[in-house]
């Protein structure tokens, strides 16, 4: 059975990964196409997305196997 942890890990990633694909024009989704706020906001919010995601996905395995 997956971990709640696990799960919303994949989430963070798989949204990230499609925010990205929507920036380098991979995907064209017009909900996913919002300018940017901040120029800040166009690569730096998808990667620490990312990071917590593979985080949160490492820690629930790592505890799985304990």
């Amino acid at each position: 059975m997956m971990k709640l942890r696990t799960f919303i890990g994949i989430l963070f990633v798989l949204a990230s990964l499609l925010k990205l694909a929507s920036i380098w024009h991979i995907i064209h989704w017009t909900w996913l196409e919002r300018p940017p706020e901040d120029p800040w906001e166009l690569y730096f919010v998808p990667v620490i997305f990312i990071l917590v995601g593979a985080n949160l996905i490492y820690e629930g395995v790592k505890g799985r196997r304990k």
